[in-house]
């Protein structure tokens, strides 16, 4: 089949345009790719253990709990990180931590 008519994932829900990729690529640049992704998750695993203390348990619903950042945490992370989409986010989520702030002050 043509690049246009083949699908781009399997029945069983692989990536197939993934894997189209990786087998176009020379072994030498495969491992290349495999080293890197390597890299990457180590490096994740190190912000996550970092990150571990400054998260709360959360449940999002039918029993199902999440890990997330504590506000604190994500509001610092991303004034850090400075994108347009972080810095657009950032007033909400400060009003978010105000709101938070205010219902956990006991009432006199």
């Amino acid at each position: 089949l043509p690049p246009e008519l083949q699908p781009d994932y399997s029945e069983d829900g692989v990536d197939l345009s993934l894997v189209r990729w990786m087998l176009s690529l020379t072994p030498a640049e495969r491992l290349q790719v495999l080293e890197q992704h390597s890299a990457n998750l180590e490096e994740m695993r190190k912000l996550n253990a970092d990150l571990l203390p400054h998260s709360v348990e959360m449940d999002i619903g039918d029993g199902i709990r999440v890990r997330v950042l504590d506000l604190e945490t994500l509001i610092s992370l991303k004034e850090e990180l400075g994108r347009d989409k972080d810095r657009a986010i950032l007033p909400l989520l400060r009003q978010t931590l105000e709101e938070q702030r205010r219902r956990e002050r006991p009432v006199c």
